[in-house]
């Protein structure tokens, strides 16, 4: 396996753990394995709310513009 797949592979799994941390953290903090049981179709009412419809839309917003500026930075530097 060459070299840039592992790093690809590496800070996509940094990525993940960045964005359920971010789903987790705020004045309602609920624990990383209920964002996640969220995210999959589980949890309680109240954490489904506060992570559907306040802290899901942000976070990928924020996760596409992240993107966004990398690839326009990759398409400077070519």
């Amino acid at each position: 396996m060459s070299r840039s797949l592992v790093v690809i592979a590496a800070l996509a799994v940094v990525a993940a753990g960045v964005f359920v941390l971010a789903l987790s953290l705020g004045d309602y903090a609920v624990p990383p394995g209920d964002v996640i049981s969220v995210l999959f179709g589980g949890g309680d009412r109240g954490a489904a709310f506060v992570i559907e419809k306040l802290r899901l839309p942000r976070a990928v917003d924020a996760l596409l513009a992240g993107a966004a500026l990398g690839v326009s930075g990759a398409i400077i530097r070519a």
